[in-house]
């Protein structure tokens, strides 16, 4: 399994607010309970929930990047017992974390209810170290995702 420190921060680009709107109602929609939390910005609660600084979790990466140009991911997290994501969703269904890569932080584009499946050929197991800043000319991330075809 790659062990990965990585900066991990929700999209906050104005452009992206009505995505961001679109998102945050889809996840309430497919998942009632989320309207229970309290808080302004929904999408990154949940990043902060599930990827706290300081700590590790394990995921499941894939390369979604059509070109080399930009470094466009997905993370799909693998659940344990007692964390966000066994509060609020059902037994089968986890969340993947859609996004790109830039600067030395994995900014996140949308959040998406997903089928908690194994790991998948398109996949790499990993663990994350989440550092709450960025990490110079950490590139384990990016040598990751290149070893996956998109």
């Amino acid at each position: 399994m790659n062990s990965i420190q990585i900066c991990i921060r929700i999209n906050q680009g104005d452009r992206d607010e009505n995505r961001r709107r679109a998102n945050i109602n889809d996840l309430k929609k497919k998942c009632p309970a989320l309207k229970e939390i309290q808080t302004e910005n929904l999408l990154d609660s949940i990043v902060k929930e599930v990827f706290p600084a300081g700590f590790t979790k394990r995921v499941f990466i894939r390369n979604l990047s059509m070109s080399s140009d930009k470094i466009l991911f997905g993370i799909r997290l693998v659940k344990t017992e007692g964390d966000f994501v066994n509060r609020y969703f059902d037994d089968g269904q986890t969340l993947l974390f859609s996004g790109h890569y830039y600067t030395g932080i994995c900014y996140i584009d949308s959040i998406q209810l997903v089928q908690d499946n194994a790991l998948q050929n398109y996949e790499v197991e990993c663990e994350f170290y989440i550092f709450p800043s960025p990490l110079p000319d950490d590139e384990g991330f990016i040598n990751v995702i290149a070893s996956l075809d998109s």
